[in-house]
């Protein structure tokens, strides 16, 4: 009958339609956040069916209660549509799609984010009738009779009901069906840029993996990781034994070269040969106390002993003719909000005009970040590479910044350059609470009372986003009269959106579309230049107070943004680069500014480096003293391995741009006289640099390497070990819950009070002034040419002044 008919092929018609409908989904999320599809990506389609099977278990449930059953259909159509809608939302609010590690900052993204949703919000709402068309499609289909005809099936509906006995087959289809998606990636190449390695890399980031095997597949595979736990094994994903005669043979070819045409140079002039000149003896940038090959007989564990592996097998950079260079000199580091080349202008912001254009000047540079501030700070203020992959951990905040503070960190800034008797300050113009920098930043050398936040020791006229300038006027005092000084900044009034909604456009669009003239046509790119306005602001009064207080010439200013400004739209984009849409990779490239009043001429350098390539720069041209092999950096002026490295993989060297994205290889000019097994060569042994480099990152502050090696290589005294390993018990403990870090800092301030009154009534307390503080929260002294451990990362003292109120209506919301 055509009763029986319809209730053996319903699950087929369900799947038919779950497999149209999240296909419709997948094609349109591609199309609204990248402009189309790419035939190689269509690989995404490997697990539609699998997923569209899952999707028929669930459907028809009551198969008695047509009501009940076509209501279930349709609220299980509006959760998806709701899931592609909100990957669209944040897209377009946070320039990626949205990875399951993330979801543990939900809460502060609501209270933070608030009104900038809002306006995202609006402008996608043109979007949800497409987006609920299959909504729609599937509640007519679940509550519409009659499928077939005929007076005794006319009760009947579309999608209905259907046995129970054949939902666990299905169920038992849909994972057959899965594994047979995830083999059949391999029949499209099982290479480093297949979907098959993506797929099945702990390494991959959401946006790769969301492009090669589609958002809803990523986000099933991150749950489960997130759920289950992958477990990272580094010996799966770390190669010491890359091919580097194959990244070092272009560059030995070139010396060669060069060093023949000198020769003849030379021998044809001989009877005017000038006096040879003194020769620079380079030194290696290693601390020989150090022995990795040692140190991996000692690891009891597999992940340990393949980073000392690795590292053993890590050539040093040595010191060059730049190393010193400002030696003793004081030192100003801002990782600055949104900040871009997009923001210099000659007359909009001729201060950071100048600054980019003097000093240090890198030609090449690539900032390796699109979103999300804590990556593009944690890779600046450690040279290090942050956790961006599927497996990234998750806990009261996701990011490896936060995640650190509870690991040994003795190659931070202000370890290194107190060590060397500087006095070390950090300021952030929004709350210290947020990634947890009121924990990690004392761990990078930052002592509690020389930091400074929004609320605890700054107040600010508009708390969304506030003034960088306010910040510099309410900071500067703090240090600029010291004998030698470094000052850490966070700044935040580049953050978007870059329209009327902002403090910032409403601040500054008058004088800003003064200076700009008809230059600019696109509103937002005005908009943007109203908050990187307020940071020429905050370099001007800098730079005002340096040259009073007499130290102008004696002070380096290192700026870098955190990450692409990516509130801009499409169009603002194609404005600032002339009329054209960058791909992927030439949007990555971007300013760093190092600038000192005191050189008489720029130093140009188009070397490619990134954001971990600075604080080894840095370093050397400081003069201070670290293993180069232990930072993923490379000082620019080293004759080390050169390369830009964005955060899914991409890079740009001299020779190859290589885009994770697509698969694409492309090959300078630098390149003409390689052959094409040297070419082939070269290409994988970056590849395997470069992953190698990023999984090695990662592995350290999971496995707290660092710690493994300052303890076992004699760095550390017995003391010091039992003091950092209380220390860190303390940070984890405080890091892997929210309630325990709210009674850390409630109990903090009670000490704080008791100390207070205390000393008030003439008496002292254990952990007050005139006594040492208990073990667990002592810092060790710094062993003999080590850095010093970090010191323990109390909560903030309460606010002295209160905050007062937002001069205009304003909701805050979070950074980058």
């Amino acid at each position: 009958s055509g009763s029986s008919i319809q209730k053996n092929i319903m699950p087929v018609l369900y799947f038919g339609v779950w497999l149209a409908a999240l296909l419709f989904w997948e094609l349109l999320l591609r199309i609204c956040i990248s402009g189309g599809i790419r035939p190689g990506n269509l690989t995404f389609l490997a697990f539609l069916p699998a997923e569209a099977l899952f999707l028929t278990v669930l459907s028809g449930l009551f198969k008695n209660h047509r009501v009940i059953s076509g209501i279930c259909n349709i609220v299980l159509a509006l959760g998806l549509s709701v899931y592609y809608f909100a990957q669209l939302v944040y897209f377009r609010v946070a320039g990626s799609l949205l990875p399951v590690g993330m979801i543990g900052m939900g809460d502060k993204a609501v209270e933070d984010f608030g009104w900038t949703i809002q306006g995202v919000l609006v402008g996608s709402l043109i979007l949800v009738p497409l987006i609920l068309l299959p909504v729609i499609a599937i509640g007519l289909l679940s509550l519409k009779k009659g499928l077939f005809s005929g007076k005794e099936n006319a009760d009947h509906l579309v999608l209905g009901g259907y046995a129970l006995w054949l939902r666990p087959v299905c169920l038992i289809l849909a994972a057959l069906l899965w594994i047979v998606g995830s083999f059949s990636l391999a029949l499209f190449g099982r290479g480093r840029d297949s979907a098959w390695y993506v797929y099945h890399s702990e390494l991959s980031d959401t946006d790769t993996s969301a492009e090669r095997i589609g958002a809803l597949t990523t986000t099933i595979v991150e749950l489960y990781i997130y759920q289950f736990g992958q477990g990272r094994d580094l010996s799966q994903t770390v190669n010491s034994g890359i091919n580097m005669e194959a990244l070092e043979l272009p560059d030995k070819g070139r010396e060669e070269q060069e060093a023949d045409t000198a020769v003849k140079t030379e021998s044809d002039g001989s009877e005017n040969a000038s006096e040879p000149e003194e020769v620079f003896v380079p030194v290696a940038r290693q601390n020989d106390q150090i022995d990795f090959h040692a140190l991996a007989g000692m690891a009891e564990d597999e992940n340990t002993k393949v980073l000392c592996e690795y590292f053993a097998s890590r050539k040093p950079t040595e010191t060059n003719e730049y190393t010193g260079l400002f030696e003793g000199y004081n030192l100003v580091y801002l990782c600055c909000e949104a900040f871009s080349g997009y923001g210099i202008d000659p007359q909009i912001t001729p201060t950071l005009y100048k600054m980019a254009n003097n000093g240090i000047v890198l030609d090449n540079f690539y900032n390796s970040f699109p979103n999300i501030t804590t990556n593009g700070e944690f890779a600046f203020a450690t040279s290090l590479w942050p956790d961006v992959s599927r497996s990234a951990s998750n806990g009261v905040v996701a990011g490896s910044f936060p995640q650190s503070a509870g690991v040994f960190m003795p190659y931070g800034l202000g370890d290194l350059l107190a060590a060397d008797g500087v006095n070390c300050y950090a300021y952030h113009n929004y709350r210290g609470d947020y990634y947890m920098r009121d924990y990690s930043w004392p761990n990078l050398g930052y002592p509690n009372d020389n930091m400074k936040f929004m609320g605890r020791g700054m107040v600010f006229s508009n708390p969304w986003p506030a003034s960088d300038l306010e910040m510099l006027e309410q900071s500067a005092d703090d240090y600029v009269n010291d004998d030698r000084f470094h000052a850490y900044y966070m700044t935040f009034s580049g953050h978007g959106p870059y329209d009327d909604t902002n403090y910032m456009f409403r601040k500054n669009i008058g004088k800003v579309r003064e200076l700009a003239g008809d230059r600019y046509k696109n509103e937002y790119c005005l908009g943007y230049f109203c908050g990187e306005y307020e940071l020429e602001l905050a370099m001007e009064y800098l730079l005002q107070r340096l040259e009073e207080a007499g130290q102008l010439e004696k002070t380096v200013i290192v700026l870098i943004g955190d990450h692409f400004p990516y509130y801009l739209p499409d169009e603002a984009v194609k404005e600032f680069n002339g009329g054209s849409m960058p791909d992927s990779i030439t949007r990555s490239r971007s300013t760093c500014i190092i600038y000192n009043a005191g050189m008489s001429e720029p130093i140009h350098s188009d070397v490619p480096c990134c954001n971990v390539d600075i604080l080894p720069t840095i370093l050397n041209l400081f003069n201070i003293d670290f293993d180069s092999r232990l930072l993923m950096g490379t000082d620019i002026f080293s004759d080390g391995v050169h390369r830009a490295r964005l955060y899914n993989g991409s890079f740009v060297t001299k020779y190859l741009t290589y885009d994770r994205t697509t698969g694409d290889k492309e090959w300078s000019a630098d390149a003409a006289g390689m052959s094409e097994d040297e070419l082939e060569a070269y290409s994988e042994a970056m590849l395997d640099y470069t992953e190698s480099e990023y999984a090695v990152s990662l592995g350290m502050i999971e496995n707290n390497f660092y710690f493994y090696v300052w303890k076992n290589a004699g760095l550390l005294s017995a003391e010091e070990i039992e003091a950092e390993t209380a220390r860190e018990k303390k940070g984890k403990s405080v890091y892997q819950s929210r309630e325990a870090a709210d009674k850390a800092k409630a109990e903090e301030e009670a000490r704080k009070k008791a100390e207070q009154e205390a000393l008030e009534n003439g008496e002292v307390i254990p952990g007050g002034e005139g006594e040492q503080p208990p073990a667990d929260t002592q810092q060790p002294a710094p062993a003999e040419n080590a850095a010093p451990a970090p010191e323990t990362a109390p909560a903030p003292a309460p606010t002295e002044q209160a905050q007062p109120a937002p001069t205009e209506p304003a909701t805050p919301a979070p950074e980058g």
